[in-house]
């Protein structure tokens, strides 16, 4: 699906409403809810989506408002159509309603039950709920929606934004929603349950009811996978192996057998063993993109199209990139060859040597001269962070002759001039979720790092992996080559090592960090370019890490950060 495609479908996804249906009693929380959405709205006027509630009479409607403390207010939202009481309604009114719902958002001080979460969940409606009733075996952070504790309006207003900071997450979660709610159905045999009860006391027998409470469990975090069916997708994200099987099959002749592989990206993995041959299969899915949740100024990729990272994937021009055997463009497969993981030796400097060899064979091989149109954009773009535009950039940088063989569009991050204007803009509007100190230190940084970044005018414009990571490093055909091309696009040489060093500084001594990069720059301007995007990276590994409540993550960053401050502060800028 082409990302103009993408940008349609997000009008439909953007184009809904929080929703609230219920008893409008003070032991709902609907009071908390409303004064939640208020703030959300001050502080999001032009991009809130509205509130709707469903439930009461008027003259119920009228006593919450006033019990709400804050009538004045959700007077103002009524006349602006952003508040909206449908009152009561019937099932298929309901039902009608759940289908534009972004969130169902619940808040009861206590909850025997609570019937509508299992309603909306049905309809793949993701539910935020305080931790009562049904939403104790119905809901988790991540994987349904989100469990917020009662009087918690912080945390509600958070759980709240991340669903209009990433409009995606609504089917994401929604599609997991609904599988669970399905699965607690079956549970749910009311006649056999009460007989089975009724039995078990007539006879004397203990009573043995199976049940599936563990299903949540059996879910990793949405933010792993970030699958997102869109319309027009073809296949399941877990049913696809008799379709890889047929595939596999006339490639290299009858299968023997056909395994599921763990992989840490974003798609499905098979080995499929043949008689004389065997082969890796990756199946490629839409995936939305965190950046939204964590950095929302002026970004506009919601969605990483998985036919835009299939042309990547199917990239065969430099040796230093994985092979591609085979690839079916209508169901999104891509065949490797069968490849050898090299083991993640974070302390031995030679592996440093073994992980430069194929970067740099990659830039090398896939050097761009005299590309000055890029240099102009770039020039264009940088006078300064408060008129900074990201729309006019990518525009100019979409417009490019260079954009159009890259095998992933150029955006703003292809140069550190360009993303470090960028994140200076968001550090000091306070839109960037980082660490406060992480944030402060950055804005101290940034006149000097801008001016050592001018360095990048004497680097060429290479292919880049843009996702460098230790296991994306594998042995295949006794050479060192890189898988997991999907991000594959043309910017300026360093940005490549500044990413994998700042994932290996994670784990690294500041002495350790400085032998690095020495050992990765061929040049004193390379160190610099790899220096700022080893800042850069973490900066944008923090912030992720940040949304998704990764804490012994983020602990692992700003060690890596105080390494990285402390070298910048005392050997780039003495």
């Amino acid at each position: 699906m082409s990302s103009p495609k993408i940008d349609q479908i997000l009008r439909w996804y953007s184009n809904r409403a929080y929703i609230y249906f219920g008893r409008l009693a003070p032991s709902k929380g609907l009071d908390i809810i409303l004064k939640s959405w208020i703030r959300l709205a001050k502080d999001n006027p032009n991009s809130c989506p509205p509130i709707w509630i469903i439930g009461g009479t008027p003259k119920e409607i009228v006593k919450i408002k006033k019990y709400s403390g804050i009538n004045n207010e959700i007077d103002l939202y009524e006349n602006q159509k952003k508040i909206i009481w449908w009152g009561y309604i019937d099932q298929k009114g309901i039902s009608t309603i759940l289908s534009k719902a972004l969130v169902l958002v619940t808040h009861s001080r206590y909850e025997p039950g609570g019937r509508v979460i299992l309603e909306a969940m049905s309809r793949g409606v993701p539910v935020i709920a305080t931790p009562h009733g049904f939403a104790c075996d119905l809901v988790a952070d991540w994987i349904s929606g989100f469990i917020v504790n009662y009087e918690d309006i912080h945390m509600l207003q958070n759980r709240m934004s991340l669903f209009f900071k990433q409009p995606f997450l609504t089917q994401a979660l929604g599609e997991r929603a609904r599988y669970i709610a399905k699965e607690k159905i079956k549970e749910w045999d009311f006649y056999n349950r009460h007989f089975q009860t009724y039995d078990a006391i007539v006879t004397d027998r203990p009573l043995q009811i199976s049940s599936n409470s563990n299903l949540l469990h059996d879910f990793e975090p949405i933010y792993k996978r970030r699958f997102v069916r869109l319309f027009g997708d073809k296949g399941e994200f877990d049913n696809s192996s008799d379709l890889v099987l047929k595939w596999a099959d006339s490639i290299v002749g009858p299968i023997k057998s056909l395994n599921a592989q763990k992989v840490n990206g974003k798609s499905q993995a098979w080995i499929a063993n043949g008689e004389k041959d065997s082969i890796w299969i990756k199946k490629i899915h839409n995936h939305f993109c965190m950046t939204p949740i964590w950095l929302p100024e002026g970004t506009s990729q919601y969605c990483h199209s998985a036919l835009q990272k299939f042309k990547s994937e199917i990239y065969n021009k430099n040796e230093s990139l994985i092979r591609t055997i085979a690839s079916n463009k209508d169901y999104l497969l891509v065949a490797f060859p069968i490849y050898r993981a090299l083991p993640i030796v974070y302390q031995t400097h030679n592996i440093i040597e073994i992980y430069k060899r194929p970067l740099k064979n990659l830039a090398n091989n896939s050097r761009i001269e005299n590309e000055v149109d890029l240099e102009s954009i770039v020039k264009k773009c940088i006078s300064s962070y408060e008129n900074f535009d990201i729309k006019k950039t990518n525009k100019l940088l979409g417009s490019t002759l260079l954009n159009k063989i890259s095998p992933t569009p150029i955006d703003y991050r292809f140069s550190i001039r360009i993303y470090l204007i960028y994140l200076m803009k968001a550090a000091s509007n306070e839109s960037i979720l980082v660490p406060q100190s992480m944030n402060a230190e950055f804005i101290r940084l940034y006149s000097k790092l801008k001016i050592l970044a001018e360095c990048e005018e004497k680097m060429p414009i290479v292919l880049n992996h843009n996702a460098a990571k230790p296991h994306h490093f594998v042995q295949s055909d006794r050479r060192i080559i890189l898988i997991d091309k999907e991000r594959l696009s043309f910017g300026f040489m360093g940005k490549d090592g500044g990413q994998l060093i700042a994932n290996l500084a994670q784990e690294y001594s500041y002495e350790q960090l400085k032998r690095t990069l020495n050992i990765f720059s061929d040049s004193d301007e390379e160190k610099i370019i790899i220096a700022i995007w080893i800042g850069v990276h973490l900066i944008e590994e923090a912030g992720f890490s940040l949304a998704c409540e990764q804490n012994n993550k983020l602990k692992k960053i700003i060690y890596a950060w105080n390494h990285w401050y402390r070298y910048i502060s005392t050997t780039l800028l003495p």
